[in-house]
């Protein structure tokens, strides 16, 4: 099956609701013929198995043969044949079909003088129309099944991804029916220029309904009367603290699924960049089938940071940077990888100070051990061009190691009584037992090689009553080295321009890499062996440790899930009108007014650079009172509770599938399965299911609620239990 993540809509929001009547039964169509029904065959809830089959016809909309009369079957309750994988359609078509107050509305015949065929927006009426005979034949009760040839052959001329017979998404479907039969039925005429409005710090109420009437000036039709809410949209600039608040229209909720089994819990260190502060180890929750920045986004967000200063790189066991991971990298299952994350904030440097990226990696001959090796974890930090030399430096990387791998005293002078006394015999150290097959080892032999000149140079332009320095640096414009002395005068290093890659953001500009060699005095008395318990563990350390149990998947931790606040990825920078930049802001989502038939997109397929998938998790959703009082931001919102009216089920996986639909039908629940109709039972409040798409939802507060204009003859049977 080739479902696609879903389209946006046109949006909208309520004005009436209603039941319906039913005309008398206009009289059969001339010949009719089947078709076959593809797909998997069974339905949910234990409707039966099928599959129909017959030939085309020419007919536009055919009964099933053994249809005699009129008032055959029950109205409403006629199967729709699979014209060639269209049970996409059938799924779509049957949920609309059910919804009461609009099924009234076409079967009324008030449809054919809203129809607006100027609207260049719009199918010229065509789709409007098509749509108005189907319903008529499906609800004449004359018919078992009826085929949409028609209709389906105007969707495919207005919207071409519809017009051939591959399989495609129910719900795409929906929201290009609802969308063009807005547009066949607008009232406006003329839609005149509105220019969108800031809020400017006025009350919510005020700024909403402006919205709201602004919008209704350029969109009236039973679409948006019936189906079309407004959502709160607020997005806050990371950098001005800019907040924007927008009240938008939406025709569909598509909540995101949480995906407890398809996550992977990642440990994080963050390297802050205020030396003075500890290191901290977090663990940060992450789905199992994404990029590396997932893990930064998420961490960003656990520790209230700015995402835009943080790098992150990949540690192996003994401390060196395995990686440093580009964007579009997949996130390492930590079962299946010894390597760490680490993260660094860096300093914000101007562009006009020339920013560079120092990442500096430490090194010591033990006494007991003649290599060289890593000790510690490297130190990333970004600094100014002009701060590049020997003294800067050192004093930067030191600030930044001793509270971290040091038992230090802060008294210089004592270090270098200790110092003194060994350096002779530090002096007298070769560089024998370096394995040759350590491509790192030998980078640190030629570094250390180079960096004895260093030490030797610097002794003779330090008085004898000056303390010697706690390590010497190495440097160079690579990680694979040259490795040279730092300039021991005030001149800079010159880095050479390169780019330096993180996984988000990129950061731009020159890399210098340095190395850091302890004084083998320094690193016995200074170095602290348990540096990893200076490492300070964050309450997610201990929150993840011991898992609760899980629970069922509920629709309202697909709601949380829906208005939690986030972080804008960098493909969807926000343009900050104060800042006259693009920024990541921060995002929350709020309901503000719910329509009279609440349509719930369960976003089950996932599709992005690095992966596919359908999410399988069984999320549990009430048949009747959808309680959303909570949910809904404004106060003076009506406090209904929904009832559920239709749903559109996918059976399969992405490779295929099938699509059914069950829905309410004359107080009883009845289940499509392209041309096979049966009656279920839906025991209980409450549904379970890893197969629901599209849920749609009916406000409850009025069981006769009349669309505009029009007054009901002739009831259809709702169900009359109240709770």
């Amino acid at each position: 099956m080739d479902a696609r993540t879903s389209i946006p809509s046109l949006f909208s929001l309520r004005s009436g609701s209603t039941a319906i009547p039913l005309p008398p039964p206009p009289p059969p169509l001339m010949s009719s013929v089947a078709s076959s029904s593809g797909g998997p065959k069974g339905s949910l809830f234990g409707g039966p198995s099928s599959a129909s089959s017959s030939a085309f016809s020419t007919s536009t909309y055919m009964r099933d043969p053994s249809a005699a009369t009129p008032g055959t079957y029950p109205r409403g309750q006629c199967g729709l044949q699979n014209l060639g994988n269209t049970c996409f359609m059938n799924s779509a078509l049957q949920c609309l079909s059910n919804v009461v107050d609009l099924t009234q509305y076409f079967l009324s015949g008030r449809y054919e003088d809203d129809i607006n065929e100027d609207n260049p927006l719009g199918m010229h009426g065509q789709l409007a129309r098509s749509y108005g005979e189907l319903i008529q034949q499906m609800w004449s009760g004359s018919h078992r099944s009826v085929l949409p040839r028609k209709l389906k052959t105007i969707i495919g001329q207005f919207a071409p991804r519809f017009s051939g017979y591959q399989q495609q998404d129910s719900q795409e479907l929906l929201a290009f029916l609802l969308d063009g039969l807005h547009e066949d039925l607008n009232k406006v005429k003329k839609k005149p220029y509105v220019e969108e409005k800031e809020a400017d710090g006025r009350p919510d109420k005020e700024v909403a309904l402006e919205s709201w009437s602004d919008y209704r000036t350029r969109n009236d039709s039973v679409i948006v009367d019936l189906f079309h809410g407004q959502l709160k949209s607020t997005l806050v600039c990371p950098q001005c603290a800019k907040v924007s608040i927008k009240f938008d229209p939406f025709c569909f909720l598509s909540l995101p699924l949480p995906q407890r089994d398809k996550e992977m819990s990642v440990d994080v260190t963050f390297v802050p960049r205020n030396s003075e502060k500890k290191w901290t180890k977090y663990k940060v929750c992450v789905p199992k089938k994404g990029p590396v920045n997932n893990v930064l986004t998420g961490f960003a967000m656990i520790a209230n940071v700015d995402v835009e200063n943080l790098v992150i790189v990949e540690m192996d066991c003994i401390g060196r940077i395995s990686k440093f991971p580009r964007g579009g990298d997949m996130c390492r299952n930590p079962a299946m990888n010894s390597d760490e994350y680490f993260v660094y904030e860096l300093d914000k440097v101007p562009k006009e100070d020339e920013p560079v990226t120092v990442v500096a990696t430490q090194y010591f001959r033990t006494e007991d051990d003649d290599h060289k090796r890593v000790v510690g974890r490297p130190i990333i930090f970004r600094t100014k061009k002009e701060a590049l030399t020997r003294a800067r430096v050192s004093e930067e990387l030191w600030k930044r190691v001793r509270d971290v791998f040091t038992s230090d005293s802060g008294d210089s002078e004592k270090d270098g009584e200790w110092m003194r006394k060994d350096d002779e015999e530090d002096e007298q150290d070769d560089d024998s037992g370096v394995e040759e097959n350590d491509r790192q080892d030998d980078v640190m032999m030629a570094a250390d090689d180079n960096d004895n000149g260093n030490m030797d140079s610097e002794r003779e332009q330090t008085s004898s009553d000056e303390p010697p320095s706690r390590f010497h640096l190495a440097v160079s414009n690579s990680r694979e080295g040259p490795w040279e002395k730092f300039p021991l005068d005030d001149q800079p290093f010159e880095p050479k321009p390169q780019s330096f890659y993180g996984a988000s953001p990129t950061i731009e500009g020159p890399v210098v890499y340095v190395s850091l060699y302890w004084h083998p005095m320094a690193a016995k008395n200074l170095w602290c062996k348990e540096w990893e318990t200076n490492v300070e563990l964050d309450s997610s350390m201990n929150s993840m440790a011991n898992p609760s149990p899980k629970r069922q998947v509920t629709i309202d931790d697909c709601f949380d899930l829906f208005t939690k606040e986030e972080q804008l990825g960098e493909e969807d920078s926000w343009y900050c009108p104060k800042c006259k930049d693009f920024r990541r802001a921060t995002k929350k989502l709020d309901l503000w007014q719910l329509p009279e038939v609440l349509i719930i997109h369960l976003k089950r397929f996932q599709y992005s650079r690095w992966y596919r998938d359908k999410i399988e998790t069984v999320v549990d959703f009430p048949v009747r009172g959808l309680d959303l009082r909570e949910k809904v931001l404004n106060e003076a919102h009506a406090a209904d509770l929904y009832d559920l009216t239709a749903i559109s089920h996918h059976m399969g996986g992405l490779g295929g599938g099938h699509y059914t639909a069950s829905a309410l039908n004359n107080g009883r629940w009845v289940d499509f399965n392209d041309s096979q109709t049966s009656t279920i039972d839906v025991s209980g409040d409450t549904l379970a299911s890893r197969e629901a798409y599209v849920l749609l939802y009916r406000r409850r507060s009025n069981k006769q609620v009349i669309v505009r204009g029009i007054e009901p003859n002739i009831e259809m049977e709702c169900d009359e239990e109240e709770e």
